[in-house]
């Protein structure tokens, strides 16, 4: 099993690294039939997407989303690669306001690339 790319989290001017997706609850309250279609853009990125997040205030903002979004026009289907702008036009960061729980972040000198070493869970430091 390929490990995952994580999103990553600015904290106190530090980049972690999460897999908390606190992504995922924004696009679960959209009604299924309007929902954006992420679709896998390598063995790396199941979810489709990568986000990058920055904590300011003791609030959780979205900064930067690298996605790829399933399009299907009548018959055709293709892949796009999309940005923040894409689901929050003219939007350069976005309050997480739909977020709820912690966010598990590693640092960069603790975060392991590999399946076959497991490391001890990560700080939950917000």
């Amino acid at each position: 099993m390929t490990p995952q790319i994580p999103d990553r989290v600015i904290y106190e001017g530090e980049t972690y690294f999460t897999y908390s997706d606190a992504f995922s609850q924004y696009l679960h309250s959209i009604k299924p039939k309007t929902r954006p279609q992420f679709t896998e853009s390598s063995s790396a990125n199941h979810s489709g997407y990568i986000v990058h997040y920055e904590v300011k205030d003791d609030k959780l903002y979205m900064v930067e989303l690298e996605g790829n979004l399933l399009i299907t026009e009548g018959k055709k289907t293709y892949d796009q690669e999309v940005g923040l702008d894409y689901i929050f036009p003219g939007q350069k960061e976005v309050f997480a306001e739909w977020f709820t729980g912690d966010l598990n972040l590693t640092p960069p000198d603790k975060f392991n690339w590999s399946y076959h070493k497991k490391e001890e869970e990560p700080n939950s430091l917000y």
